[in-house]
């Protein structure tokens, strides 16, 4: 399905007839891709929670960004209209979704292993001598002499 367009009088603006011809071909690809996500319905409810939250995202996305496109096509300036909001709803629901994911795949500490470790670090092996007692310091004539002599 490849319509083609008759520019008639308009031919001769090339950037007009190049700038359609883009638009043209971009709303092929996205059919392209409409066309695969529509006989996904079928198996939406066999997948996964965060495939399924994925998908709703990146649909959600899709469709508002369609809107806008629509929008600008008309003429008229997507801003002033709810679509702008919706775009920036998702967005925001994205970054919360890729951060819940970073929050998962980020490393975990194992508390009885690194227990174990700073013990083990902390421990000395010289018998008798424990870690945690203070020892009085002793007390030296000397340093005392010298004290005075100032």
């Amino acid at each position: 399905m490849d319509p083609e367009i008759n520019y008639g009088d308009l031919s001769y603006s090339i950037d007009l007839v190049e700038n359609t011809e883009q638009l043209k071909n971009d709303l092929i690809e996205i059919k392209e891709v409409l066309d695969q996500l529509l006989p996904l319905k079928a198996h939406y409810n066999t997948l996964s929670l965060p495939v399924k939250i994925e998908l709703d995202l990146f649909l959600l996305f899709a469709l508002n960004s369609l809107q806008w496109i629509k929008l600008q096509v008309n003429g008229m300036d997507p801003t002033r209209y709810p679509v702008a909001g919706e775009l920036q709803r998702v967005k925001i629901a994205m970054i919360k979704w890729q951060q819940e994911c970073d929050r998962q795949n980020r490393p975990r500490l194992d508390i009885p292993v690194v227990r174990r470790f700073i013990r083990g670090g902390l421990h000395i092996r010289n018998v008798g001598y424990q870690p945690y007692t203070v020892k009085k310091p002793t007390n030296n004539n000397t340093n005392q002499d010298d004290r005075d002599e100032l």
